[in-house]
This record gives C-alpha cells, structure tokens and sequence, in this order.
C-alpha cells in the first residue's frame, strides 16, 4: 500500500479475495490482464505479467499460449515456439487447436522468409 502525494491505494476488493485463493484465483486475472495489454497492442506488458505469474506458480496453460501469441506479434518466433510447445505437450484441447494454429502460421511465415533469400 503506497501514500504518494496524499493518495492513499488500496487493492481491489476481487484482488485481495483473487489473493487468498492463491493460484487459482490469481491466474484469471493475470490472464484478463495480459489479454487486454495484448489487445492494446502492448505485447511486451503482456509478456512481462505472464512471466511475473510464472516466477511463483507454473500452471497456466492460457498464459503459455497468451504469451506465445505476444512473442509472436513481436516476432519473437523462438519464443513463441517454446509456449506454444508447453501447450502442446499438455492433454488438453481448450487451447490445443489454438496453439496449433499460431504453430502453423509461425512456420508459414518462416517458410515465407526463406523463399526470399
């Protein structure tokens, strides 16, 4: 809790509740967060809320593919590479087939580049 020039901040009530359900109340909101800095097209933001959810807890299938999607848009294609590979390498298919599919377009656009040269 911060007091800069006379404001006083206070968490958000649905964050301190998020807080004591540890990580599976944290993860949706992190989630939520670095979707939204990923639509304000604010990847680095995203990626940097994700891998702060990552230093404590690692389960976060979501994150991995939100995360590879704002690597992506970076054109960090190595990275995104190893997200969407964490993702894959789950069984689960609620983000398989997503991840799948930004798999596809990573090689579609590397073959892309090689045809160039």
């Amino acid at each position: 809790r911060g007091d800069r020039q006379g404001i006083r901040l206070e968490p958000a009530a649905h964050t301190q509740e998020a807080a004591s359900k540890g990580e599976k109340g944290i993860r949706p909101i992190v989630n939520k967060e670095a979707l939204s800095a990923l639509k304000s097209n604010k990847p680095k933001l995203c990626i940097r809320l994700i891998n702060t959810y990552f230093r404590f807890y690692s389960n976060n299938l979501h994150g991995q593919l939100i995360k590879a999607e704002a690597s992506h848009s970076l054109h960090k294609n190595n990275e995104a590479l190893k997200s969407v590979k964490k993702v894959l390498t789950k069984k689960n298919d609620k983000f398989q087939t997503k991840a799948f599919d930004l798999c596809k377009s990573i090689f579609a656009e590397e073959a892309s580049e090689l045809g160039k040269t």
